[in-house]
């Protein structure tokens, strides 16, 4: 049997779910099962080739414990798990995430498991703070984001990357002054975009930012100086990319 026929078969049946609504959610499902399947073939692989491997996926997750075990769980229990934990509702998926987040605590410390807070500050590498999600150091002082409509203001545009570097990366930049990623130019889209700040603690920062494209049509956050820079000093540098 081919792999289209045997999608094809699989969707036939969950067509007939009624919990299941279009072939978005189908589509989603499959992905997911099949995921499963492939990453516990090669878990098992794993297990017999490195000493001491543990798999990412939680045990109850893994295909041989739900899908391929015939004294594994049948009947209401195991439509409870494929409707509550597999493919779960939103009550569920919120109970969910919090047995994952103390899952994680658990195994990797509080400190490990963090959540990022905004800071008022304008320097993008400065703006937040990572910081545990729960336990001791959760909740400590910070200083409070200055009021105004300004900071949710649904009309600015989302010209700011989610997805900062965590130092500003040096560019080299060719002959006429263009910045260059990877030996090849960028080309600049939109800004500048002027941040002049810091001057309070000793770190001022005056730059001028761009959204630019690189060759493989990937987005960039990329800064210049505005001051000029000593001779040999890099006057671009990356700062972020975009999804």
């Amino acid at each position: 049997m081919s792999v289209r026929t045997l999608v094809k078969s699989i969707q036939d049946i969950m067509r007939q779910d009624s919990g299941v609504d279009g072939d978005a959610q189908r589509v989603s499902q499959l992905c997911w099962m099949f995921f499963l399947k492939i990453i516990d073939d090669q878990d098992q692989e794993l297990e017999l080739t490195r000493d001491g491997y543990v798999s990412p996926i939680p045990s109850k997750f893994q295909w041989r414990n739900w899908a391929a075990n015939p004294e594994g769980i049948t009947g209401e229990a195991l439509l409870a798990f494929v409707n509550g934990e597999l493919f779960p509702t939103r009550a569920s998926r919120a109970e969910g995430l919090l047995r994952l987040v103390e899952r994680l605590r658990a195994r990797r410390g509080d400190a490990q498991v963090q959540r990022l807070v905004a800071l008022p500050d304008h320097r993008p590498e400065c703006g937040s703070r990572a910081l545990p999600l729960q336990g001791e150091g959760a909740q400590p002082a910070l200083p409070a984001l200055p009021p105004g409509p300004a900071l949710l203001d649904p009309a600015l545009p989302l010209h700011r990357p989610a997805w900062l570097l965590p130092e500003p990366q040096p560019l080299a930049e060719a002959a006429d002054g263009t910045p260059l990623v990877r030996g090849r130019p960028l080309r600049l889209l939109a800004g500048p975009e002027r941040i002049e700040t810091g001057w309070w603690d000793e770190h001022p920062v005056q730059r001028d930012y761009f959204i630019a494209e690189a060759r493989d049509g990937a987005l960039v956050w990329v800064f210049r100086h505005r001051l000029p820079q000593p001779p040999g000093e890099p006057v671009w540098f990356l700062q972020g990319l975009f999804g």
